[in-house]
């Protein structure tokens, strides 16, 4: 989750896209729940007055304000003298899944060849949650060559047991294992229709027949049998996302037909956790450790796991939090109630930061504390157009950033 230390002074809101044109109070108006859109963040006097760059002194004392529509309170951070505030802003960024792979990795490795041979890949799990920080378990998927055995043979019966096993994991069965090869592709004519976990392809014309290997959207499968002319169905479950892979554009991505095939390995990709925030649970992206009984056999650490920066889940996180913070507990309820959300399921968010210090006495310390602001600005389409962007950064920030906060800081 986003816990920053901030000395226990936490505060996060959500800029709604559908807010960046809408009519906000004028400088100098008092801001209430009836003139502030749901979704709207700005910058008020501690009298609620809208203030703007004319209107903030170094001295002046400040709240972030977001609107929650006419007939539930104003969501106000605690005050903020702007002497001692740095605001930073971040763009949004993409999560990253971690890939490992074991033997071939698209340039160089392979898998071993033995006959009546046991092999198998455990994996190691690493994930921010309860039970795999006390005891982290251990995946496995393992298989024996037969008399003959082969590379292309040990691939495809690791990815069906592993894929099989994972099926029973939690948390969207946890990663997904696809087969590779440095076998030639040949386009087909027509499009390919993938739906994942599933085995059939439809591809209409395809020519192909059952024991062929297929290029689909990067990754080799094995057709098991040819239901007619226009479809097919592979060996294990297709572990991509479900799409119409377009015929005649980059190959790597096409459906197509390999040709000698000599080196084999297995990709194994994370597989995004399910994520409820009002279960209360954690946002984050898996990660394992992936080791070969043979361990002469190459393995490589293509990507690294990411949580990224403005990912909806964290954003439903942090406001969850700060929900709290403001008594609403959802366990003060029975059953449990919601607490408010402004995030938007899937969305990106810029986000802005202003960290402050309050050198101020308080009631039982003289100490200064620290405290932590967050304004999540929902982008639009990936990247704000030139107006929705001036607005964005018009509303929020006004007159707090020195140097100020372009359009572009927010950007994805």
């Amino acid at each position: 989750m986003s816990f920053r230390k901030n000395d226990n002074n936490f505060f996060a809101t959500v800029g709604k896209a559908t807010a960046l044109t809408a009519a906000l109070p004028a400088a100098g108006a008092v801001v209430t729940p009836a003139n502030l859109p749901v979704g709207a963040v700005v910058v008020t006097d501690l009298g609620l007055r809208r203030l703007n760059a004319a209107g903030l002194t170094a001295a002046d004392r400040f709240l972030v304000v977001q609107g929650n529509g006419a007939s539930k309170p104003l969501l106000k951070s605690g005050a903020i003298t702007k002497a001692s505030a740095t605001v930073t802003a971040s763009k949004f960024v993409a999560r990253k899944q971690q890939i490992t792979t074991i033997g071939y990795n698209g340039t160089t490795g392979s898998l071993p060849t033995a006959n009546n041979t046991s092999y198998f890949i455990k994996i190691r799990k690493n994930d921010n949650d309860a039970a795999n920080r006390s005891q982290p378990s251990s995946l496995f998927a393992q298989f024996v060559t037969d008399a003959s055995g082969t590379q292309e043979e040990l691939a495809f019966g690791l990815a069906s047991v592993g894929t099989k096993n994972m099926s029973l994991q939690p948390a969207n069965n946890y990663l997904k294992f696809e087969v590779l090869s440095d076998g030639t592709p040949t386009a087909l004519a027509a499009n390919a229709g993938v739906v994942n976990g599933s085995k059939l392809v439809t591809v209409v014309a395809h020519g192909l027949v059952a024991g062929a290997l297929v290029n689909l959207a990067g990754a080799t499968y094995k057709i098991a049998d040819v239901v007619n002319a226009n479809s097919f169905n592979l060996t294990t479950v297709y572990q991509g996302a479900t799409a119409t892979i377009t015929a005649g554009t980059t190959i790597a991505t096409e459906a197509a037909s390999l040709a000698g095939a000599t080196k084999f390995g297995i990709r194994l990709t994370g597989i995004q956790a399910d994520f409820d925030v009002n279960a209360f649970r954690d946002f984050y992206v898996n990660r394992f450790t992936a080791t070969f009984s043979d361990e002469d056999i190459l393995i490589t650490h293509v990507q690294g796991a990411s949580e990224g920066n403005g990912a909806w889940e964290r954003v439903a996180m942090d406001e969850y939090m700060t929900y709290g913070f403001e008594g609403q507990n959802e366990m003060m309820s029975v059953p449990p109630r919601p607490r408010d959300t402004t995030v938007v399921t899937g969305a990106e968010y810029g986000v802005l930061q202003i960290s402050s210090r309050d050198t101020s006495d308080g009631l039982v310390s003289v100490d200064p504390f620290k405290g932590t602001v967050l304004i999540y600005a929902e982008l639009v389409a990936s990247a704000l157009t030139t107006t929705e962007a001036a607005g964005e950064a018009v509303n929020i920030i006004g007159a707090l950033a020195t140097p100020a906060i372009v359009p572009g800081d927010l950007d994805a």
